[in-house]
C-alpha cells in the first residue's frame, strides 16, 4: 500500500462525505490508498452513514474504527490508529475539514517521494504539502515556508519516531513539533505542488466555530510547547538513520 490516510471525526457527517468525494475524484490509483476513519464510539452519528460511505464509494478502501472517546488525540485517534491498522508507506494525518483539490495527487506524490529517497536506504522523509492555510494562522516562528499543517511522513519515520506525532501532545502544537524535528534532521521535501490541500480551518476564518472545535480549545489549553520533546525525538530518528551508514 502506498498512502494511508487517516482521518478522526466525530459528528460532522458533512465534512466526512465532502472529504470522501474528493478523495474519490482526484486520486489517480485507488487500489494504492486506504483511508481510516476514527471516531468515538458513542458517535452514532458517524455509525449510522457507514453504510452509505461503503454504497457511495465502492472503489474507495474505507476502513472504520471506533474507540474509547479521549481527550488525546494524538495518542488515543491518530497513533492508535497507524500502529493498529494503516499499512501505507506514506501517511498522511487529515482533519476531516479538509479537500483534495488536484488530481493526481498520489501519482505525483508516490513519484517524487521515492525518487528523493533513492540515495537514502533508511526511508526517512517528511513531505510539506500545499494546505492553503493562511499564514497568519501559523506560528510565524517555525512556518519557515515548510511547514504544513497535513504533511506526508514515511512509516519508517514513524515508526522511529514512537509516533506520527509526539503521544504527549494532545493535539495542537504536535504538527509543529514534527515539523521542527524534520526540519532539524534536513529530511524535508517540498510536495506542495504535488499534493494541493484546502482546509476550511475555524483558525483562518473560514468556517465558525463548532461544538468539536471548542471542545479541542478547550482540551488543549496549557500542555507543552512545540519544542518540548524535539530533541528527544529527532536522536530517536537519527539513531534509526545511522543504522544504516
Amino acid at each position: 500500500m502506498r498512502f494511508s490516510l487517516i482521518i478522526t471525526t466525530r459528528h460532522r457527517p458533512t465534512f466526512v462525505f465532502n472529504i470522501l468525494d474528493s478523495i474519490n475524484n482526484t486520486t489517480t490509483n485507488k487500489k494504492e490508498v486506504e483511508i481510516h476513519i476514527t471516531y468515538d464510539t458513542d458517535d452514532t452519528i458517524t455509525a449510522g452513514i457507514i453504510d452509505e460511505i461503503k454504497q457511495k464509494y465502492p472503489e474507495l478502501n474505507t476502513l472504520f474504527h471506533p474507540t474509547e472517546r479521549s481527550e488525546w488525540m494524538v495518542r488515543d485517534y491518530v497513533n492508535w490508529t497507524i500502529t493498529n491498522f494503516s499499512t501505507g508507506k506514506y501517511i498522511i494525518n487529515l482533519n476531516d475539514d479538509v479537500l483534495f483539490l488536484n488530481k493526481g495527487w498520489d501519482e505525483l506524490g508516490w513519484a517524487k517521494l521515492e525518487d528523493y529517497l533513492r540515495d537514502k536506504p533508511d526511508g526517512v522523509v517528511y513531505g510539506n504539502t500545499e494546505d492553503n492555510e493562511l499564514a497568519k494562522a501559523k506560528d510565524a516562528a517555525f512556518i519557515a515556508g515548510a511547514f504544513a499543517c497535513f504533511p506526508v511522513i514515511s512509516r519508517v519515520a514513524v515508526d522511529a519516531a514512537g509516533g506520527f506525532h509526539a503521544p504527549e501532545f494532545k493535539s495542537w502544537s504536535s504538527d509543529i513539533a514534527s515539523y521542527l524535528i524534520f526540519r532539524a534532521l534536513d529530511r524535508i521535501l517540498d510536495l506542495r505542488n504535488e499534493i494541493i490541500l484546502y482546509h476550511f480551518s475555524t483558525h483562518s476564518g473560514r468556517r465558525e466555530k463548532d461544538e468539536v472545535f471548542l471542545e479541542m480549545e478547550r482540551k488543549n489549553q496549557g500542555g507543552y510547547t512545540a519544542d518540548t520533546f524535539v530533541e528527544r525525538d529527532v536522536k530517536r530518528i537519527l539513531n534509526y538513520i545511522n543504522s544504516f551508514k
